[in-house]
């Protein structure tokens, strides 16, 4: 319904522009509609201005003195040049109501079927979105046999996030976990596994997963411990790690069980995490899927004249060398002198089979920046073999994302995601233990746990995705500033002001009772919710929605500060209960969007 007000003063700028013409559209309109925006506000904003703008674009085709031609009508109540654009200024009691009632009818999906997601802007020009597209995305991606490393996290969170996003939008979206539990690494493992593994230890439930570690481990120092003092024993243990991976490749039934019990202890695992922090996936996927097929991938390779024979060693490779004077050497190996395959040559396996499977508009995966030359190889080498759907822009298939410094527990340095969530915990436990205005809660633990993982969510998705950051526990978990903590209080803040206020709900209000700034900053900011979610589904950005939501968080407190519904006249308690339930719902959506879970009471 936000959308009915930008289509009728869509609608009347096209009047003036066509001068009654007929020659105009449904479409005319919509795609005005689309770009019209609702102003920016903050607490101190003065509510009086206009809601709307309609952006000047270089050449538009909108005079800056069409201002002039316009009447005042019952929904519009001016249209005046501004230096940004051309500003609409909406009855006020007819922008309160229709925000309002939009996200009454709409609920959980509020902000969703909005004009602005069906078009975007291209020099200046309103072109159509793509609608119900098919999009794979591949995040989280943990190492089989280790523990939940924090490594992986910002992976899982980003992942979840645009996954999240597209299916909200109306696109099929396949949520996969691709997991390293092939290659090179797993014939280190199983040779150590063969040297200092206890069955016993395999045998024994989460210990499993340490003890898989502490093996890889012990096998790793024994390698470069050899390097030093003795080369000829250190190149015999490599190979024995070639050779048990090429037993793998070949089908031996030890070595395979062996790893088949790996990989299905470490799924236990990491299920346990991905549901504390509320992830799920559709597949699992893993590298061990396509050893056979990368084989197949080199064969049509071969037909296609593109790979090359190493002389000496007898390894397949693909010269991917620029062109020119500045011609740049690229060689990229394909497949081992032994036969066995690599990991560019499983994932290339991998992306033509999921075209193949699922028949994908988009395949985004969610990869920290320093595996962009990966991606820009593959895409590369996918070009060369002629398929067409890989004739796109590397960050369309590489969502990149810097790292995170400095995240350790009071206990030291950092290793696993487990750790980082139980430190979050607790913590939180003893900051709701020691401040005096806290409740007690029935369930303590859940509830600190729900906290926790909002910051560091929240932490993590504030900062601009491909930017490094450094993580402190005094950020991630405050109580009173941006933080995914503050926004769990607001959001519980409404719940308790619905279930004590004295007065119930009501969908029938006097609109105009709501004329405070507060109230009017507080309702121009819900109707901006739709134009957040379009830029932050545009740039696959979750720091637009948080932005948003901290934004909203401070303008409800100071809503509430002022605005009180608790004995207050019915008209007037009824208008603002309606206006602060419709803010917890807009807010709701927001931090589900982002991956977390309102809270009700905390």
């Amino acid at each position: 319904m936000v959308s009915y007000l930008r289509r009728k003063a869509a609608a009347k700028i096209l009047d003036v522009l066509y001068q009654g013409s007929k020659s105009r559209s449904h479409f005319d309109e919509v795609a005005l509609s689309s770009q019209l925006k609702v102003a920016q506000v903050n607490k101190k904003s003065d509510p009086q201005k206009a809601q709307l703008l309609l952006p000047y674009e270089k050449d538009s085709a909108i005079p800056e003195n069409l201002g002039q031609k316009f009447s005042e009508d019952d929904i519009i109540e001016s249209i005046y040049p501004d230096k940004d654009g051309l500003s609409i200024r909406i009855r006020e009691e007819v922008f309160n109501k229709t925000v309002l009632e939009a996200v009454l009818q709409d609920g959980p999906e509020y902000g969703l079927h909005s004009d602005v997601h069906q078009f975007t802007s291209i020099a200046g020009e309103a072109t159509p979105l793509p609608q119900g597209e098919s999009v794979v995305v591949e995040y989280s991606s943990p190492n089989v046999a280790k523990q939940f490393h924090v490594g992986h996290m910002r992976s899982t969170i980003i992942g979840n996030f645009v996954a999240n996003i597209n299916q909200a939008l109306g696109h099929k979206v396949v949520r996969l976990n691709y997991l390293g539990d092939w290659g090179a690494q797993f014939g280190v493992l199983g040779v150590g596994l063969e040297k200092y593994g206890s069955q016993e230890n395999l045998e024994a439930g989460t210990t499993c997963i340490e003890h898989l570690y502490e093996v890889y481990v012990k096998i790793n120092d024994e390698l470069e411990r050899l390097k030093t003092i003795d080369p000829e024993k250190h190149s015999a243990l490599q190979n024995e790690t070639r050779e048990f991976q090429k037993r793998m490749e070949e089908g031996d039934e030890k070595a395979l069980s062996t790893w088949r019990k790996c990989r299905k202890d470490s799924i236990e695992e990491f299920t346990k995490v991905y549901s504390r922090l509320g992830v799920v996936f559709d597949e699992y996927h893993g590298e061990s899927m396509y050893y056979e097929k990368a084989k197949d991938i080199i064969e049509e390779l071969k037909r296609k004249g593109l790979l090359q024979c190493e002389k000496d060693t007898g390894a397949l490779f693909l010269d991917l060398s620029e062109e020119g004077n500045d011609k740049r050497k690229k060689i990229v190996t394909l497949q081992r002198s032994d036969g066995t395959t690599l990991y560019i040559s499983r994932d290339l396996a991998a992306i033509i089979h999921r075209q193949e499977k699922y028949n994908f508009d988009r395949i985004h995966y969610v990869v920290e920046n320093g595996q962009h030359d990966h991606f820009k190889t593959l895409v590369q080498i996918l070009k060369r073999m002629d398929y067409p759907w890989a004739n796109r822009s590397i960050d369309e298939f590489h969502i990149k994302f810097g790292r995170i410094h400095g995240m350790s527990t009071r206990k030291g340095q950092v290793v696993y995601l487990t750790d980082v969530l139980n430190e979050a915990k607790e913590q939180v436990i003893e900051i709701l233990k020691t401040t005096a205005t806290t409740k007690p809660l029935d369930n303590l633990e859940e509830t600190a746990d729900i906290l926790g993982i909002s910051g560091i969510i929240l932490r993590d998705l504030q900062e601009i995705r491909k930017r490094d950051y450094k993580f402190t526990w005094e950020r991630a978990l405050n109580f009173h500033s941006d933080s995914g903590i503050f926004l769990q209080y607001a959001h519980a803040r409404m719940c308790s002001l619905e279930r004590n206020c004295g007065v119930s709900l009501s969908t029938d209000v006097d609109f105009s009772c709501l004329k405070e700034p507060e109230a009017l900053r507080l309702i121009q900011h819900l109707a901006r919710f739709d134009h957040a979610i379009h830029n932050s589904f545009t740039h696959l950005e979750a720091s637009t929605i948080v932005k948003f939501l901290f934004n909203l968080g401070h303008l409800i407190n100071a809503a509430n500060h002022k605005l009180q519904v608790k004995n207050q006249a019915m008209d007037l308690a009824q208008a603002r209960l309606l206006m602060f339930h419709c803010s917890r719902t807009v807010l709701a959506n927001g931090m589900r969007l982002l991956g977390i879970k309102p809270l009700d009471r905390m």
